[in-house]
């Protein structure tokens, strides 16, 4: 080959060495641009989606704001609660509450007749704790689901703002939150976990009354059950219930506040402050 023809080799060499490099350029900044575009549509598909859940949210009412940064229960401390009223023997209570001057916590469901909501009134304009119990208190409906445990509870959260002002932000599982109502595990955990990050605070017990039987319980009975389970405790919460067929709770609490004052004890409402004693625990299961 002469020197004319190797200099037009290099030459050819040379130029298609450069469109290769200009068509690699191109290539690598088309493939940028790509991958831009399929991230800007993956953020605006995330944020389409993130609006989406917001605004599909059925109860956004349903918010509380706590940290469940909790105090321990006080030492030598009773915590006297009340489930499923209001009932014409929640005023009786209120009764003996006032004359000893104790606080107390009512755990209700929905009851919207004159006098249930004027007790609601009541027990609120006395100083003692409202909290959500649930609307129906029907086992089989609440637990068959969390959506509808759900709209059960917003109910009953809905129904207690508007009659008496306050937002609860306590709450008590019929049954517990251990009871085997509950249809699973699986359930359970969803309606834990989802009213745990609308800021609710559940709250049971370690003392039962005994007053929840399907016939009126004697008096003694119940004081023999209360101060048999606060021996020997020094943070004590008492299960007991104002619901229609509880006549002889008024005077057994009555009993059990004065015996229980002698040993020293003091008597508190609970608040989404205090530490709650939890049957079930989300970490634990």
């Amino acid at each position: 080959m002469g020197l004319g023809g190797q200099s037009a080799a290099v030459l050819g060499v040379n130029f298609i060495y450069k469109v290769f490099q200009i068509n690699k350029k191109v290539q690598v900044l088309l493939l940028g641009t790509v991958c831009i575009g399929v991230i800007a549509g993956t953020c605006v598909r995330l944020a389409a989606q993130a609006t989406q859940v917001v605004q599909e949210d059925p109860y956004p009412e349903m918010y509380v704001e706590t940290n469940h940064d909790f105090i321990d229960m006080k030492s030598k401390t009773v915590y006297l609660t009340f489930d499923d009223g209001p009932s014409k023997n929640t005023p009786k209570i209120l009764d003996v509450l006032k004359e000893n001057d104790v606080k107390a916590t009512f755990f209700v469901i929905g009851k919207e007749d004159e006098e249930s909501v004027s007790t609601l009134k009541r027990i609120v304009d006395e100083g003692h704790t409202i909290g959500i119990h649930t609307y129906t208190h029907v086992y089989k409906k609440i637990y068959r689901s969390m959506d509808s445990y759900l709209e059960d509870f917003n109910k009953i959260d809905e129904f207690i703002r508007d009659r008496t002002g306050v937002n609860p932000k306590i709450f008590r599982f019929p049954g517990g939150s251990a009871n085997s109502i509950c249809p699973s595990k699986s359930v359970r955990k969803a309606i834990v976990s989802e009213l745990t990050r609308r800021g609710y605070v559940y709250y049971d017990w370690n003392v039962v009354s005994g007053d929840d039987k399907s016939t009126v319980t004697p008096v003694d009975t119940l004081v023999h059950n209360m101060l048999k389970g606060a021996k020997g405790k020094d943070s004590v919460v008492i299960l007991c219930h104002d619901a229609p067929l509880c006549k002889t709770t008024p005077e057994a609490v009555n009993r059990v506040i004065q015996e229980l004052k002698k040993q020293g004890y003091r008597f508190e409402r609970l608040t989404e402050e205090v530490k709650p004693i939890q049957f079930y625990s989300i970490c634990q299961n």
